[in-house]
């Protein structure tokens, strides 16, 4: 027995399919009468496959300023929004936080002194530092709307402070409805400067884009405003070529377009945009899987990707010699290892003879999304096929043996289980397609967060 046939069977599932429910049903479930312990890799496939695809990391607030006053206090009414109880402030204080807010709008005013909008703007970025503040800033329509018209301003108006404020606020969920109805234009705006290459604040619009786009229902509502806005012209198009263009704007590196255009592939416009053969984008957006200066902007593309190969019929196309992804998801996850002559060759050119200070992908979270965007490649057997023709397995073993996460190693031998395992039975080829019945599903779960809180306790012991 060869070595490489040791380490695949380390891997495999021990357990064999569970018996069906009987003659009652022409196509038994798997998965029935067994423990979720005993379910096959395929299965476990299906319980852990995402249900649609999904937004990706949000930007995080940048306002580093606290307003006056704003620190938590030890009792008094929780502010609404969805603060947490660390962000409790006196009822006095909220009315008198908001009467402070509401005296701000004339000097956020266009035509406003500039010294005196400036410091406004200053204010507003405090605030928005905060979770309190933020929240006190959701019921303040006109500010808002004062708010986002000065972040597109021309100079000398302070549309860099005004911009971060506006990420801070598009960082909370609870803001995305108020900003929404207090100026529905926002996205158009916010897009136009985010792609004029002319902008200084360029990123700080990309970034509020992204943040607002989120969470799928105001992702939505962005993405039926940016499609109205130039019919004739995609505007993913123009999004998509300022993205893969260097020095498309000199002033500002634009990577916050990544994970903008990661959230607007939970649209299945944007996909279908996306996996047009004619126009190719994926193509273009494949070598920034591996763009060295900004994990922001290679992780929004990985999102863009992995949210892409949901669409189970692209898959022929996107593993075949058109497009070829695999290469490019897997190079990120390849270390120096040096591999025999006979496994060399089952290896992709590109990850043939791989230099000695080869390094893998330095974010968790990008690999284990690069992981997870192989793992749906694999959903139909031709795709798995495919994954497996192309040496995906060596590169993965070896990344499961060096990986030092605890979830990204369990999610690398999933997908490994699923390379190595046995074939679904016939019917459950396509694994995307299949129906998982709701007991299984919550006991799939169920085990999801076992393993997730098992891996939270490894990653908090000190190696």
């Amino acid at each position: 027995m060869t070595e490489m046939v040791e380490d695949r069977r380390m891997f495999r599932s021990t357990s064999h399919n569970p018996p069906g429910l009987g003659e009652a049903s022409p196509h038994p479930a798997p998965w029935a009468e067994s423990e979720a312990s005993d379910w096959p890799p395929y299965v476990r496939f299906l319980g852990r496959r995402g249900r649609s695809p999904r937004g990706g990391a949000e930007s995080r607030p940048v306002g580093s300023l606290t307003a006056s006053g704003m620190e938590a206090a030890v009792a008094g009414t929780t502010v609404p929004g969805g603060a947490d109880d660390d962000d409790i402030v006196p009822t006095g204080r909220i009315l008198e936080v908001e009467a402070e807010a509401a005296e701000l709008l004339p000097f956020l005013a266009s035509g406003a002194r500039a010294d005196l909008q400036a410091t406004a703007a200053q204010h507003m970025l405090a605030l928005t530092g905060s979770r309190p503040g933020r929240a006190l800033l959701a019921g303040q329509a006109a500010l808002l709307r004062a708010l986002a018209e000065l972040a597109a301003a021309p100079a000398p108006a302070p549309a860099c402070d005004a911009a971060r404020a506006l990420v801070n606020l598009a960082a909370d969920p609870h803001l995305h409805e108020p900003l929404l109805a207090a100026d529905p234009g926002l996205p158009a705006r916010l897009l136009g400067r985010a792609l004029d290459p002319q902008w200084p604040w360029a990123d700080e619009a990309a970034a509020a884009l992204a943040n607002l786009s989120r969470e799928p229902a105001p992702c939505a509502a962005v993405m039926d405003v940016l499609e109205a806005v130039e019919p004739g012209e995609p505007v993913l198009e123009r999004l998509v070529h300022a993205l893969c263009t260097p020095g498309y704007n000199a002033s500002a590196p634009l990577h916050y377009l990544g994970p903008l255009l990661s959230n607007l592939s939970q649209r299945p416009a944007a996909r279908t945009f996306l996996l047009d053969p004619d126009r190719c984008v994926v193509q273009r957006l494949l070598p920034l899987t591996q763009y060295p200066d900004s994990s922001v902007r290679r992780g929004g593309v990985v999102g863009a990707l992995r949210n892409c190969c949901f669409e189970h019929r692209h898959h022929e196309w996107l593993l075949g010699v058109e497009v070829d992804i695999l290469p490019f998801l897997l190079l990120p996850l390849a270390g120096p290892e040096d591999f025999s002559e006979e496994e060399m060759a089952r290896l992709p050119v590109d990850l043939q003879y791989l230099p000695p200070d080869k390094q893998r992908e330095p974010s968790a979270d990008i690999r284990k999304m690069l992981i997870e965007t192989i793992m749906l490649l694999t959903a139909t057997a031709p795709g798995r096929q495919q994954v497996r023709d192309q040496g995906a397995y060596l590169v993965l073993r070896e990344l499961h043996s060096w990986e030092p996460e605890p979830t990204v190693r369990v999610t690398c031998e999933k997908l490994i289980q699923v390379l190595i395992g046995d074939e679904p039975e016939c019917g459950m080829e396509n694994l995307l397609e299949v129906q998982v019945p709701e007991d299984v599903e919550q006991q799939l779960e169920q085990w999801d967060r076992q393993e997730q809180e098992q891996c939270e306790q490894e990653g908090s012991v000190p190696h």
